[in-house]
């Protein structure tokens, strides 16, 4: 895009994790000029630039401070406030990626379900928690065994989601778990094969590509390893529907479902990351882009094209914390290391990930979990 090599436009990241580090780092190869505002000069994305600035992503002041500062402004997470950020940025000449409009319909999963029907995704049977049902009331309305409870807004790595299997696990959630001021959903409980994930990204010129659909494994609610690519029929007509839903909507940036693959093999979309995603870390290497450049070429309305590999598999797989307070990282590991510059190795934080490639998935995720047991965290 010309217009931005003669001006740079000023980017601002919300948020100063791990994602925004990484955003930060790539941002550094692709000659931009990015802004990042977090709350703290140790967290691992102002480690990378000096251009951190300090303040907290759900303060007024702080925001609207920030908002004079750069040109357009795009999220580490989801889980902001809009209503705020759309008071901060009143009267500026600032715009975000993925738009105001469209965060405040996919940060909440109840208008986030509603969308999967709108643009015709398959999801799984929902409604709104009503506490006055029985658990057998619920399931009839899911057509369901049993059902799982989350939060509208703020759940993520099991965070805030409750799997209710029968009439004891009701009654405890409604005594010690339910909050009166909270917004919840049920939906159906989904007997899956396996876990799947695909990210998508486009441009504010229109232009939309994805990455390859891959398979990942959960662990304790968090995501352990990914490996792709995954080759299955259904993936043309999936991506030719999400191809539809984004331009429809008008999204620009990257995009990333995660789905569940039923015993009849259909794919079933759980929930969207309208941002990076853990699930495609992978692509920071052995690919000809990964997903955080081709999020910052989207937003700046730069051309995207397909990314793609040379190699037959390709592997992910996260290093999460121990709580062990000594660390063993070996960088002599044939395999390569991204680690997050977190100070505290709670358990189960992501630490950092390992990434490979191979003849096939399963090899690189072989690779891969020996790798993993040199590292000591």
């Amino acid at each position: 895009m010309e217009d931005r090599k003669i001006q740079p436009i000023k980017i601002g990241i919300l948020g100063g994790g791990q994602l925004a580090r990484m955003l930060l780092l790539k941002s550094h190869e692709m000659g931009l000029n990015v802004f990042v505002l977090s709350s703290n000069k140790t967290d691992p994305a102002a480690q990378v630039t000096s251009q951190w600035i300090q303040g907290n992503p759900f303060e007024y002041s702080d925001l609207k401070s920030f908002f004079k500062t750069v040109d357009l402004v795009t999220f580490e997470s989801e889980f902001v406030d809009a209503d705020l950020i759309s008071k901060a940025s009143q009267d500026l000449n600032v715009k975000f990626s993925p738009s105001l409009d469209i965060l405040k319909v996919l940060q909440n999963r109840k208008t986030q379900k509603a969308c999967f029907k709108k643009y015709g995704l398959d999801t799984a049977p929902f409604m709104e928690l009503d506490i006055s049902l029985s658990f057998e009331a619920i399931c009839k309305n899911l057509n369901s065994g049993s059902f799982v409870i989350k939060k509208c807004f703020g759940g993520y790595d099991g965070y805030g989601t409750w799997v209710i299997r029968n009439d004891s696990q009701w009654d405890k959630f409604l005594k010690s778990d339910y909050d009166k001021n909270t917004e919840y959903l049920a939906e159906a409980f989904i007997r899956f094969k396996r876990e799947l994930a695909m990210t998508f990204a486009r441009s504010s010129g229109g232009d939309i590509v994805h990455f390859p659909m891959v398979e990942s494994h959960q662990e304790n609610s968090r995501c352990l390893w990914v490996k792709g690519p995954l080759s299955h029929k259904k993936i043309p007509g999936f991506v030719k529907s999400v191809t539809s839903m984004l331009n429809r909507m008008d999204y620009v940036g990257d995009i990333a479902f995660e789905l569940f693959e039923n015993p009849s093999e259909q794919f079933i979309v759980n929930e969207i990351a309208p941002r990076v995603h853990n699930s495609t870390h992978y692509s920071l290497n052995g690919f000809n882009i990964d997903q955080f450049s081709l999020h910052l070429k989207a937003i700046c309305g730069d051309k995207l094209n397909s990314p793609k590999t040379g190699w037959g598999g390709f592997a992910m797989y996260n290093l999460l914390g121990t709580g062990d307070s000594s660390l063993a990282l070996d960088t002599q590991l044939d395999v390569q290391l991204h680690w997050y510059g977190k100070s505290k190795n709670n358990l189960g934080r992501k630490m950092g990930h390992i990434n490979t490639q191979g003849i096939n998935p399963e090899a690189a995720l072989e690779r891969l979990k020996k790798a993993r047991k040199e590292i000591k965290l």
